[in-house]
């Protein structure tokens, strides 16, 4: 499954998202909805089968260029990590992963 991971930058906690899903066997892109440019976001949204942002902003902000049904789910994971991989966001990460296998497991297969 085609997964874009969405945060503020595109450095932190969509890389890490993207890391972790990537390992499950996924392929994932990292973006920040507010450095990369919006035709960058319309070709990403459109690329992608799911879109999983970290706060109920970047929904509103990647939305706009999602043509047609896609899901988007919301992970909430705060900004302030020093850098991705820091202990405290890995768990939630992981946490998010675990709780969403069974529907990740279902979307890769439909």
């Amino acid at each position: 499954m085609r997964i874009l991971c969405v945060c503020d930058k595109g450095v932190n906690r969509s890389v890490h998202i993207a890391s972790e899903l990537k390992w499950a066997g996924h392929d994932t892109v990292p973006v920040g909805v507010h450095t990369a440019q919006p035709g960058t976001l319309t070709m990403l949204a459109g690329w992608a089968d799911l879109i999983i942002a970290t706060d109920e902003k970047q929904i509103e902000a990647i939305a706009e260029h999602v043509r047609g049904p896609l899901p988007i789910w919301l992970w909430e994971i705060r900004d302030g990590y020093s850098r991705p991989y820091n202990a405290v966001q890995h768990k939630l990460v992981r946490r998010h992963i675990d709780e969403h296998r069974e529907r990740l497991i279902h979307l890769d297969g439909a």
